[in-house]
């Protein structure tokens, strides 16, 4: 299933400014994964003098997201003791460790990975929004993140049973326990979803970069 979401979306910037977000919107920002293809940890990767972990956490603060927590490795906000199963492993492990005081109080939890510098927070707070009018859980149709979770108490024990039956669930897993809807994306904009993997890849960054380009909304 699709969600329409009419002709202005992701046009229109100065949605940031009409629409606020509930207090209780969390966010987790997977900062995981062993980045074996880039070589070195993308958490601290230098993107026009900011780190990726300090570009996306004032990406989601501008969306609005009033609770960041960072999960991953030593000294993040949520450590993953059992590492290098993948997002959906590490998500379903912080959800449960944050289960008292962040999920039993959130009316949406938005799933971020920190190696999207190219996102902007107009397209990020639109996707919140929607889910929040539809009641929903989505995502861009792009790409499996951001990927917003609509009441994600209700989801835990499910999502509990699947990581009991397969250690190292996918996203897809995930979402489709969520009940995850796809939202569309103009193409002129899927540059926003860039996934900096590799060097190739930030060598792609830096090349937008000096064209111009440092976000997309």
């Amino acid at each position: 299933m699709r969600i329409n979401c009419g002709s202005g979306w992701g046009q229109n910037s100065k949605l940031m400014k009409r629409m606020k977000l509930p207090q209780n919107v969390h966010l987790f920002l997977l900062c995981g994964g062993q980045s074996r293809r880039m070589g070195r940890d993308k958490s601290s990767l230098l993107f026009q003098g900011t780190s990726f972990e300090q570009r996306t956490k004032r990406i989601a603060l501008d969306a609005g997201v009033t609770d960041v927590c960072t999960v991953g490795g030593k000294g993040k906000d949520i450590v993953d003791c059992i590492p290098h199963r993948g997002p959906a492993a590490a998500t379903i492990f912080a959800m449960n460790e944050a289960k008292e005081n962040i999920l039993n109080q959130a009316h949406a939890l938005v799933l971020l990975p920190v190696d999207m510098p190219m996102l902007s927070a107009v397209l990020l707070h639109q996707l919140i929004g929607l889910s929040l009018s539809q009641q929903t859980s989505c995502y861009y149709n792009r790409d499996w993140f951001p990927l917003v979770i609509y009441k994600p108490v209700d989801y835990l024990e499910e999502l509990n049973k699947l990581i009991t039956d397969s250690p190292m669930p996918s996203m897809k897993a995930l979402a489709n326990v969520c009940h995850a809807q796809t939202v569309p994306l103009s193409s002129r904009l899927h540059l926003a979803l860039l996934n900096v993997n590799t060097p190739h890849d930030f060598s792609q960054l830096q090349s937008l970069t000096q064209r111009g380009q440092t976000q997309i909304s």
